[in-house]
């Protein structure tokens, strides 16, 4: 009877297969043929890790609280933003100057 071993990466010896394979100088099915392992479970690593950049790159704000902050949707909701922050920035402003001149209610 033969015995079937799985063998166990991890996270940085994948990244390092990954890495290996796609410098240039040597092909996909050699780099798994030198690592024992097969083009199958190399692409399966590959979706894994393009599925993780793009959700680290498209991560969610946090503020200095830790919560989380949704990022505007599109530039237009970005702008109109932007113009009620400035419109509040302004407001503000000009009570705290009539506060310093003594013209508060």
């Amino acid at each position: 009877m033969s015995q079937t071993s799985t063998r166990r990466w991890t996270a940085q010896q994948k990244l390092a297969i990954l890495e290996e394979a796609r410098r240039g100088d040597t092909q996909v099915s050699e780099v798994c043929r030198r690592h024992q392992l097969a083009p199958g479970v190399f692409y399966q690593w590959e979706r894994k890790m393009r599925s993780g950049a793009l959700e680290g790159l498209t991560a969610r704000q946090t503020t200095p609280r830790g919560k989380a902050v949704a990022p505007s949707r599109t530039l237009g909701e970005a702008e109109a933003e932007i113009t009620r922050l400035k419109e509040v920035i302004a407001e503000l402003a000009e009570e705290n100057l009539r506060i310093k001149k003594g013209l508060w209610p």
